[in-house]
C-alpha cells in the first residue's frame, strides 16, 4: 500500500520483497485504487499449490466484499523443503502521519483431519488377522 507521489492515489498491491521504502511503480502493476475512507481488511491466505507455497493477498471492504486479489507463487518455494510453519504478512514502511490503525489480527490453523471410525475398525481387523496368523505359525512349529 502506498500513496502514489505522481497522482496522490492510495494504491494497494502485493509483493514478495521489500526495500523498506514506498513503491513508486505500483500504478504500473496489479493494484487497487482506494478512493473511499473507511476500514479495510487485508487478508493473507497461505496455501499448498501442488507442493509449492502460494499466497493470496485479498483486500476486502468493511462488509467483507472482495475488492482486490494478488496471488504470489514461486515454483522454488516447495513445501516443506523450503517453506514450512507459520507464514506472515507485514507492512515494511509506514510513513502515514499518526501511523496506521490495526483493529484485529488472527491466525487460523486448520484442524487435522481425523481418521474415520471405519479406519480404526480396519486397523483393528488387520491387527487381529496378524495375531491369528502368528498363532497358526506357532502351533505349526
Amino acid at each position: 500500500m502506498t500513496k502514489d507521489s505522481s497522482s496522490g492515489d492510495l494504491l494497494v498491491g502485493g509483493s514478495n520483497n521489500s526495500n523498506f521504502a514506498p513503491r513508486e511503480d505500483l500504478e504500473t502493476l496489479n493494484n487497487f485504487n482506494v478512493t473511499t475512507a473507511g476500514w479495510y481488511i487485508f487478508e493473507h491466505l497461505f496455501r499448498d499449490d501442488g507442493g509449492t507455497l502460494a499466497v493470496d493477498l485479498n483486500l476486502r471492504d468493511a462488509s467483507g466484499s472482495l475488492l482486490f486479489t494478488e496471488t504470489r507463487n514461486d515454483p522454488a518455494d516447495t513445501i516443506p523443503g523450503v517453506v514450512g510453519g507459520n507464514r506472515y504478512g507485514w507492512f515494511t514502511d509506514i510513513t502515514v502521519d499518526g501511523g496506521i490503525l490495526v483493529d484485529s489480527t488472527q491466525l487460523n490453523v486448520p484442524a487435522p483431519i481425523p481418521l474415520p471410525a471405519a479406519g480404526w475398525l480396519l486397523l483393528t481387523a488387520f491387527g487381529g488377522l496378524g495375531f491369528a496368523a502368528a498363532q497358526r505359525r506357532r502351533k505349526a512349529a
